[in-house]
């Protein structure tokens, strides 16, 4: 039998909540030598910088972690799928499951049978 759950589950929460972020500074230095030839020299820095933000998504996984996602983030949120409805994922083999009610009996008899499908490499080479 397979362990059928939803990928994600996602809510709004509010509240005041900070995170950090890595920002790169540059410094660019102009070098003059002996010749009068000038050169610039960049020099970049990562520094943490901490953001307040009281609007996120708070995303739950079926694994057992969850992360929290700024609500004006929708760039990420997009990528991760949170804007839309979250699809059922076959947690044995990780696979995206087709709702049952949009399949058609052909269909859900397929992906039965494929589940089932046992043996060693002759079986699948059809040897």
């Amino acid at each position: 039998m397979s362990d059928i759950k939803p990928k994600f589950q996602a809510e709004r929460v509010e509240g005041n909540f900070k995170r950090t972020v890595m920002r790169i500074d540059e410094d660019v230095r102009e070098i003059t030598n002996n010749n009068g030839v000038t050169r610039k020299i960049v020099t970049r820095k990562i520094v943490p910088v901490v953001e307040e933000f009281t609007e996120a998504y708070e995303i739950y996984y079926p694994q057992g972690h969850s992360i929290r996602v700024r609500a004006d983030d929708v760039k990420t949120l997009e990528r991760l799928g949170v804007l839309r409805p979250a699809p059922l994922v076959n947690m044995e083999t990780g696979e995206i499951v087709p709702d049952r009610e949009m399949m058609s009996p052909k269909q859900i008899v397929q992906q039965k049978t494929r589940q089932r499908i046992t043996g060693g490499i002759e079986t699948a080479m059809g040897a």
